[in-house]
């Protein structure tokens, strides 16, 4: 395929091919991208599309006036579609169709707070520090029915909490469907 302006999607020798420019966080550009594939299928083969991303954010694409608040991760998207595009050409495809699927749409939100009561006791005031801009990890009561591991923590009825807050977080967390368990590696 001809990777010079973008990724292709369908063949790149196709008489009529199509350069989109996307934002993954957008949700005009998340129904065009549904029908590619329909738009392929239908021409039989003569059409493509080379996928440019354009992340409608203004700390990466100087032709965006204005930062909107929908965009705010749009740089960082883009990176890691392209991150993926360049490690590993044969997974984009797969990794573009998550992108810009329904369910990908909520995965780049934050967790909810519900999902950190099942392991943790959490108080008002922790709860306002964990859902706060700054994202910090909160020393909170682990509940008796927590899933983590007894070795988590051993003797302690407290344990560090952080919810997911970046899309790569959010990556990881859709990979394992599971909490982290994460240090600092200190040794103290």
């Amino acid at each position: 395929s001809n990777d010079k302006y973008g990724v292709t999607w369908a063949t790149a020798d196709a008489p009529l091919v199509v350069t989109l420019l996307f934002d993954y966080a957008c949700p005009h550009c998340q129904h065009v991208h549904s029908l590619l594939g329909a738009a392929i299928e239908r021409y039989h083969g003569k059409l493509a599309f080379v996928l440019c991303p354009a992340p409608l954010n203004t700390q990466c694409n100087p032709y965006i006036p204005q930062q909107v608040a929908a965009f705010k991760d749009s740089c960082e998207l883009a990176r890691i579609g392209l991150a993926v595009w360049a490690a590993k050409r044969e997974a984009f495809a797969g990794f573009d169709d998550w992108m810009f699927s329904g369910d990908a749409g909520q995965a780049w939100r934050p967790r909810t707070l519900e999902e950190a009561r099942a392991i943790a006791v959490i108080s008002g005031a922790e709860e306002q520090l964990l859902a706060g801009p700054e994202r910090p990890v909160v020393l909170v009561g682990r509940r008796a029915t927590s899933p983590l591991a007894p070795s988590v923590s051993p003797g302690l009825d407290r344990v560090g909490l952080m919810l997911a807050y970046t899309p790569l977080h959010h990556l990881v967390l859709d990979l394992v469907r599971r909490p982290l368990v994460m240090t600092s590696g200190n040794r103290s």
